[in-house]
């Protein structure tokens, strides 16, 4: 092989018990499965991939909550839409079967829990341009649904359940 990569050894002592020593080879040095890739500039990442494809990819930004424990009254994405290279605003009523990633919600459902979750996600040609777009998303919040009180203290926490 014409390309000369980097060559490095850990000697790690063996474990004192032979039984331990069969069981689990922690003594020996293994190579990372991705080393010789990473190290000769041959490893593939995501930005690698999306630039290989040329235009068919879309970005995604969010717009995310700016109250906490509040309505989503409306959700204006006019402006955003109207950009050259916005493909679209993708909302929970956009997701097909259930919302929910290691069981929270993925994007807000018509009421915010704190700031900063996200609400929509903008998608476009670009990551600078969904950013540029989540930002001229404008969103109307309203009053809590009724009963829904906001969590603060540990007591709180224990009488939401």
């Amino acid at each position: 092989d014409p390309r000369q990569l980097p060559q490095g050894s850990q000697v790690l002592p063996p474990p004192p018990h032979a039984a331990a020593a069969a069981a689990a080879p922690v003594h020996q040095a293994v190579e990372k499965d991705a080393a010789r890739l990473q190290a000769s500039g041959e490893a593939l990442y995501a930005a690698d991939v999306a630039a290989r494809m040329r235009g068919g990819v879309l970005y995604l930004a969010s717009v995310n909550s700016t109250q906490a424990l509040a309505a989503v009254q409306q959700l204006d994405a006019a402006a955003a839409l109207a950009l050259p290279g916005v493909a679209g605003i993708l909302t929970a009523a956009d997701i097909p079967g259930t919302n929910a990633v290691l069981g929270a919600p993925l994007l807000a459902d018509g009421c915010v829990e704190y700031v900063g979750q996200p609400i929509a996600l903008v998608a476009a040609t670009s990551q600078q341009l969904a950013e540029r777009a989540a930002g001229l998303v404008c969103v109307t919040y309203g009053p809590p649904p009724a009963g829904r009180r906001a969590v603060i203290t540990l007591d709180d926490a224990l009488a939401a359940g």
